[in-house]
């Protein structure tokens, strides 16, 4: 009777057969911990999240509630530090197993009562992991997985996430299985699982994540592309009650972190009305950093390169008419202290300008794992500050001092966590 069990077993795709858990925490509040937990089956499944708590002070026990859209732990404390457990039945009906996984702390309630907390995180985009019987012929595009060791050895508060976060394949983005499946295949990488569940994470999506190379928002399975995102990325919400796209607004300390999606509605350099974000996007954007321009930095994370002046690959300069708009609206909120952090472009570099009197800055971080860029050298951007890094590397982010001398610090580090480079710029 053994037999045709094992029959069956060998089968199914390598994703619905048991594997350890992997867990991927994702946006935490003050009171909520959104995570994504892929254990036999797609993380959709009810009952993967089974047996799931987060535990606090007081052995205060948080089951994981499970929405139709979001896995949380709620119910949490302010400036609180939990762990996340696992709890499994053994051979004894009596007794349990407890795997600790991870622990969290949620956002401190400093408003009012403390000066702005220091604080970092670490960044990067284009992330590949390789796959033999998937990949194209020839050397392998992906490697250095030891980098991701690096930024989880990082003392910082959360990972964002800058686009190309992983691959989808030829074989993955013609059906739903082949989406799920990639993000299965890339999460079980034993490097790149510490890394995830070390601390929260906050993503932006880039062609990569989308769909095929350089995608429309006309790519007919969008739609499939980012459910999946969501379902791995998580957080509280994405987009607006009147546009579903993966948008997001987060806070740290006295700092705002802005998500925007540069792919749903994304249009050909060659169309009539060309545009990455669109008006209504840009028009949104704006309105946040008229609301947030207290704070002492707005930080803006987008796929591809904002300030690059070079009209080359999916750089905005490619856009000048939508670049000019952007840029314009944002000048005119008067606000100084808005970053952009950019992926893509396979090298890092730092663009800044000033545009209407007003001072722009942009962080480039790329690639991670996949392959560095070998056109770079002989690209012309005219808004280049120092030098530009043509091999793989992250970047830890900083933000510290007191109240009217905020500093943002930005360290590029190599694949052996090794420093590259530093910039740091005063919040004006």
């Amino acid at each position: 009777m053994r037999r045709p069990l094992l029959v069956v077993l060998s089968l199914l795709p390598f994703w619905m057969v048991a594997q350890s858990p992997t867990l991927i925490l994702g946006e935490v509040t003050h009171r909520t911990a959104s995570v994504s937990i892929a254990i036999n089956a797609p993380a959709h499944d009810y009952y993967n999240h089974l047996g799931w708590l987060a535990l606090g002070p007081n052995n205060a026990h948080h089951p994981l509630r499970v929405g139709e859209t979001a896995k949380c732990f709620d119910d949490l404390e302010p400036g609180t530090v939990y762990r996340i457990a696992h709890i499994t039945p053994t051979s004894n009906s009596n007794e349990y197993d407890t795997n600790y996984v991870t622990e969290f702390s949620t956002l401190e309630d400093w408003q009012h009562r403390k000066e702005a907390p220091d604080f970092s995180f670490v960044t990067g985009s284009c992330s590949y992991i390789n796959e033999e019987s998937t990949d194209r012929p020839g050397d392998p595009y992906g490697g250095g997985y030891g980098i991701y060791g690096h930024m989880a050895a990082e003392d910082a508060d959360f990972n964002l996430w800058l686009g190309d976060n992983l691959y989808l394949r030829p074989s993955d983005y013609t059906s739903t299985s082949g989406i799920m499946r990639r993000y299965f295949y890339s999460r079980r990488n034993e490097s790149l699982s510490p890394l995830l569940s070390s601390r929260p994470n906050l993503a932006i999506w880039d062609d990569h994540d989308a769909g095929p190379n350089n995608c429309l928002g006309t790519f007919s399975l969008m739609d499939e592309t980012r459910k999946a995102f969501v379902t791995y990325w998580p957080r509280e919400s994405y987009g607006t009650s009147e546009v579903e796209d993966l948008r997001w607004v987060s806070t740290y300390s006295d700092v705002v972190v802005i998500g925007l999606d540069n792919r749903s509605h994304r249009t050909s350099e060659h169309a009539h009305n060309p545009q990455i974000l669109g008006k209504e996007q840009i028009d949104w954007l704006v309105s946040q950093v008229r609301f947030y321009r207290s704070a002492s930095f707005i930080v803006v994370a987008i796929g591809g390169q904002v300030l690059n002046s070079a009209a080359v690959y999916e750089n905005y300069a490619q856009y000048p008419q939508e670049r000019e708009y952007l840029l314009s609206q944002l000048a005119a909120t008067g606000y100084n202290n808005l970053v952009f952090f950019t992926g893509d472009r396979h090298h890092s570099e730092r663009s800044e300008l000033e545009f209407d009197g007003h001072r722009m800055v942009d962080f480039t971080v790329s690639p991670m794992t996949s392959g560095p860029s070998t056109v770079v050298a002989d690209e012309v951007n005219e808004n280049r500050i120092g030098d530009y890094i043509d091999e793989r590397n992250y970047a830890v982010v900083s933000v510290t001092g007191e109240r009217g001398q905020r500093q943002m610090t930005v360290i590029y580090k190599n694949s052996e966590g090794e420093e590259i480079s530093r910039h740091t710029i005063d919040s004006l």
